[in-house]
């Protein structure tokens, strides 16, 4: 939920910076369900960029940038590059183009599960540089 008091607060703190750029910064959204089949994506992740997108335009940020980290461990190599293309259109979306995203170790899309998904393994569906480049 929205809170425009957060927004406040960083306007007011920011209101004496004469020397600088504010933006917003995240990382480790995980926008992808861990321990879920195919890289389902997460229910609740319409109402996190609606959100942060309404702190970004009320902020004032110029600019913002994700830290990585999208991906948990259940992605194909299909899936994870159309994850990473709905990312990208999700960001420009909410933030338009002033929008950073930082690659993540996990956006390599290096873990899944084992047969028996008791535990996490090196993935074979680990994404090239090229693929990454294309999302």
């Amino acid at each position: 939920m929205f809170d425009i008091k957060k927004t406040e607060r960083y306007t007011a703190l920011a209101a004496g910076i004469t020397n600088g750029e504010k933006f917003l910064y995240f990382t480790d959204p995980h926008y992808v369900e861990g321990g879920k089949p195919d890289g389902r994506i997460s229910d609740w992740f319409n109402q996190f960029f609606d959100e942060m997108g309404q702190y970004f335009r009320a902020s004032g940020a110029s600019l913002v940038i994700s830290g990585g980290d999208w991906f948990n461990n259940t992605n194909t190599r299909e899936n994870a590059i159309e994850n990473a293309k709905d990312i990208n259109a999700r960001m420009r979306a909410a933030f338009g183009e002033n929008f950073y995203l930082v690659f993540g170790n996990h956006d390599h899309n290096y873990q899944t599960w084992n047969e028996d998904r008791t535990s996490i393994m090196r993935s074979p569906h680990w994404l090239t540089t090229e693929e990454i480049n294309s999302a």
